[in-house]
């Protein structure tokens, strides 16, 4: 019998024995009531916890949308030392989409707020590699910036 299944016989037998001693005997209706509860929580109890399980029982690989995030941030790590035109592709977007979403959606229709905003939280130094308008597709072939300037923008992205 599932917990559910137990549950709902508990509470009718519990229900139908009120109504026989709300017919006949008003004094024992708490009592038995009260007794009647105990029992049925009494029964449900073990059914609600199977007791302790084996760890390896319960450690469970790892799904795949994990590996797929591990994957796809391991990817985005190593465009960080690649060239500009590969921060362009894929890190600028993924940068200006957290910086936007932190910003709220009034203040990101704004370029020029943006841009102030931007600068003022980055620097003039790495509000460049962030916003969203400086992509130089005649620059690709240049270096990127590198992982060191990616975390400095990810630790100034926590802050805001």
């Amino acid at each position: 019998m599932t917990f559910g299944r137990i549950a709902v016989a508990g509470i009718v037998l519990l229900a139908g024995v009120e109504i026989v001693l709300l017919c006949c005997c008003r004094s024992l209706l708490l009592p038995v009531g009260g007794v009647g509860l105990l029992l049925v929580l009494a029964v449900l109890r073990p059914a609600a916890d199977p007791g302790p399980r084996d760890h390896a029982e319960t450690e469970a690989p790892t799904p795949e949308p994990i590996e797929r995030w591990l994957a796809r941030t391991a990817a985005l790590l190593d465009f960080a030392d690649s060239s500009r035109g590969d921060w362009d592709r894929h890190l600028r977007p993924v940068l200006a989409r957290e910086f936007a979403m932190s910003l709220g959606h009034k203040a990101v229709g704004d370029r020029r707020l943006v841009a102030q905003v931007g600068t003022a939280h980055f620097g003039a130094a790495l509000w460049p590699w962030v916003d969203p308008s400086a992509a130089a597709p005649d620059r690709r072939s240049d270096p990127g910036p590198g992982r060191g300037v990616l975390l400095e923008i990810i630790d100034r992205l926590e802050r805001l």
